[in-house]
């Protein structure tokens, strides 16, 4: 028994903390992955794609020079299937108030509070 149970750690470690999917993972009919980072994937082709990788776009595919595909990735982020790293003004408006809320509560510096702020202004703003 002691000699399995250092292997048995070291499977246990690898296997919950892998974050790697394949696109079978995401094909009709299959469980659903969890809402996690997912940190490599790899495509029907065998190619990995990881985060921080350089992904290249090439010319259109589409009969009118449109890009046919690409759009099903912004349906993809309009409906949350994939979650941007980027905030939507709506999502600003409410960091802001949570860290308005947290300087009233005495849990933030007010210089904590304006750096948000001015990160957040722009995005604000902009919409």
């Amino acid at each position: 028994m002691k000699f399995f149970l250092p292997f048995i750690l070291i499977f246990l470690a690898t296997n919950l903390s892998a974050q790697s999917y394949s696109f079978k993972q995401f094909e009709a009919g299959n469980e659903k992955p969890k809402a996690e980072l997912i940190k490599e994937y790899i495509a029907s082709n065998g190619e990995s794609f990881k985060i921080g990788d350089e992904v290249f776009i090439n010319e259109p595919s589409g009969n009118a020079n449109t890009f046919q595909y690409i759009i099903k990735t912004e349906l993809a982020l309009k409906f949350n299937e994939i979650i941007s790293s980027v905030l939507t003004r709506e999502q600003a408006i409410a960091k802001l108030k949570e860290s308005k809320d947290l300087l009233d509560l005495g849990m933030m510096s007010l210089e904590d509070y304006n750096k948000i702020k001015a990160e957040l202004t722009p995005i604000i703003m902009n919409d």
